[in-house]
């Protein structure tokens, strides 16, 4: 990148072969970086596929997606750093595997088939959603409480200033 310039980081799309577009992608900027800011944009793009891509041809007008752009603070020079979380959603219901208990009112569980963790899913009647714990990316929500710490493994975080229930 040019010094003092803002400049692409890249560009995410999740396209089919036809080039029509798949699902959302999104992404997130976790570590900030020290010395500029780091904005994300999703819009319409031109894609840079390689020749003999199947996809190539989606290179010859623009596609939904999204941009990272670094914008240096002014003065700054040398390296810098930062991590973006980039999480494509292709909404397909066949990703998701999910296990009923017959005998149970309610007992279920779904997971991803791709890695095997446990996905959020609606309940049997279909009014209330499940939620795994760990699974919800928002780092401002924090434990309120710790629960079962008489029996927990001794590989277990305490964590300092939130409640503990024996």
């Amino acid at each position: 990148m040019a010094t003092g310039q803002p400049g692409i980081v890249n560009t995410w799309f999740m396209l089919n072969p036809d080039c029509s577009v798949v699902g959302q992608v999104t992404a997130r900027v976790q570590d900030m970086s020290a010395h500029g800011t780091v904005t994300v944009e999703p819009g319409a793009y031109y894609s840079n596929y390689a020749v003999g891509d199947q996809r190539h041809a989606c290179n010859m007008r623009p596609r939904q997606g999204v941009r990272a752009i670094y914008h240096p603070a002014g003065g700054a020079v040398g390296p810098d750093g930062f991590s973006i979380l980039v999480i494509w959603l292709s909404g397909d219901p066949e990703a998701v595997m999910r296990w009923d208990l017959p005998t149970a009112a309610s007992l279920a569980t779904a997971i991803c088939r791709t890695y095997g963790t446990p996905v959020p899913h609606a309940t049997r009647n279909g009014q209330l959603m499940i939620v795994p714990a760990g699974t919800l990316d928002d780092p401002g929500i924090w434990p309120r409480r710790q629960i079962f710490t008489v029996s927990q493994a001794a590989w277990c975080i305490d964590l300092e200033n939130v409640p503990a229930e024996t």
